[in-house]
Order: structure tokens, then sequence, then C-alpha cells
């Protein structure tokens, strides 16, 4: 009834995405594009959707997409997107690249707590720059004290560091 309202689309894709019906989410996004070429957003959801069913190409062209539809201003979404890209990175084994995108995506915004979170963790399982995984996810916990994954996190990155008490 309003195919050029992006927040029904979202939703409609957002649904999809938590019932993991992930080809209906693409086939969604792909409609709402139609509407709104330009709404990064969606690209970020149909990358997500691509990045479940490990079609890491496609989510990737998407992500890229996205960042070249997103307004320079839109720091916060930029991080997001970027976040996501090194997700997939991570998801496909290519920690290196992960990494540059975390790092674009705290360029953007600093603040990016799901960005600090994997970011963090993902350099704890590998043992690698500890000290900066720690300073990350307190940044992250500090944001958010109670959410159970930061915290997650933080103890996981002390354990790794051998602080086994405060962990």
């Amino acid at each position: 009834l309003a195919p050029s309202e992006q927040n029904y689309w979202l939703q409609y894709v957002a649904l999809n995405l938590s019932d993991s019906s992930f080809q209906e989410a693409i086939k969604v996004a792909d409609r709402a594009i139609k509407y709104l070429p330009d709404a990064p957003m969606l690209y970020l959801y149909k990358s997500v959707a691509y990045s479940q069913l490990s079609q890491f190409d496609k989510a990737t062209a998407s992500i890229m997409t996205g960042i070249e539809k997103t307004d320079p201003e839109e720091v916060e979404m930029l991080s997001d997107l970027y976040g996501q890209l090194g997700d997939m990175y991570h998801q496909m084994g290519n920690n290196e690249k992960a990494y540059e995108a975390y790092e674009t995506a705290l360029k953007y915004f600093d603040a990016n707590v799901s960005v600090l979170n994997n970011y963090s963790y993902f350099l704890s399982l590998e043992k690698r720059d500890l000290d900066k995984a720690e300073e990350m996810i307190l940044r992250a916990v500090k944001m958010e004290p109670k959410n159970s994954t930061y915290l997650d996190t933080y103890g996981w990155v002390l354990f790794q560091k051998g602080e086994y008490v405060i962990a």
C-alpha cells in the first residue's frame, strides 16, 4: 500500500530475518530496492541474509553497494556496513580483511558497540592484541553494562590474558 515507505520494508525484511526465512528476506529486500534504491539499510539486511546462507560473494556485493549508496555524513550507517563486512570476512576465514573492515567501521563511528565486541572477541580467539581487545570491550561494557554478550566477551578477553580471578 505504501511502497516508498522505507520503515515498512525494513520491518518486513527484519521479520523474515528473525524467522530465518533468508531467501524470502532477499526477495523482499530486492522488491524494496526497486522503490528505494538508495536505502543503505536494505543492502545491509540483504547482506545479512546472504551471509546466513553462506553466499559470501553476494553478501559482500550487497554491502559494497550499500556503502556506495550511503551519504558520507551518515557515519553510523557506514560503521554498521563496515562492521557487517568485517563479520563476513571473519566467517570466510579472512581475519586480516575482517580487522581492516572493523578498523574502518570504528574510524567512522568509534562507539559502535557491536563492532567493539566482535573485533575484541575475534582478536581474543587468536590471543592477538589482547590489550587492544580489552580496551575495546571495556568501552562496549561501559556503554551497555548489563549486556550479557559484552560481559561474556570481557570475561573471555581477561581469561585469555591470564587474569583468571577478574575474568
